[in-house]
């Protein structure tokens, strides 16, 4: 990552040798790292991690589409869209929701109606977009009591930060809170 940070453009070669690389600690930095020098090359590779199973390397892939943005890529994630599954799918949303397309929303949202195990992390993108829906959702949970465990509690802070973001500043009272 440090070599597309700081623009380091002779690092481009090794890159490209440790994208095709299996493990995910590997590829999964440097495929950000050429995205952030700008490598284009590198988008059929990207498109295939997006059904990794595998989660450096998807979310890698993510950061790395959004980092590329350009319409070639909104439109090839759309017509690759119906070939993925769920997964795919849901980083698929999540890529065009970053680049400001509406079907990002539109998948987005249908996932979260279709998918539960998925509500949780949906909802915290599309409440940062106003979505009503994902917000009372939001809302609902962190009126529930839950035990004080640390992945409990970077939940409730993400879902106040999302509720915060997506315009309800009623959230810092709980927000200062969390923090106590």
């Amino acid at each position: 990552i440090l070599s597309g940070l700081v623009g380091y453009r002779d690092g481009i070669p090794a890159l490209m040798n440790m994208l095709q690389d299996r493990s995910g600690d590997i590829s999964g930095p440097s495929a950000r790292a050429l995205a952030m020098l700008g490598v284009r090359d590198i988008t059929p590779k990207l498109f295939e991690f997006l059904s990794s199973p595998n989660e450096e390397k998807a979310e890698s892939a993510v950061y790395a589409l959004v980092t590329l943005d350009g319409d070639d890529i909104k439109e090839q994630l759309k017509q690759l869209l119906p070939r993925f599954e769920t997964m795919a799918t849901f980083r698929t949303g999540k890529i065009l929701l970053y680049l400001k397309e509406k079907e990002g929303r539109t998948i987005l949202s249908r996932l979260f109606e279709d998918k539960p195990t998925l509500r949780p992390e949906i909802a915290l993108l599309l409440a940062r977009e106003q979505d009503w829906t994902s917000q009372q959702y939001l809302r609902e949970r962190l009126n529930r009591r839950e035990n004080p465990t640390d992945i409990n509690l970077i939940y409730r802070g993400r879902a106040l930060t999302a509720l915060y973001e997506g315009g309800d500043p009623t959230v810092l009272p709980q927000y200062q809170a969390l923090l106590r």
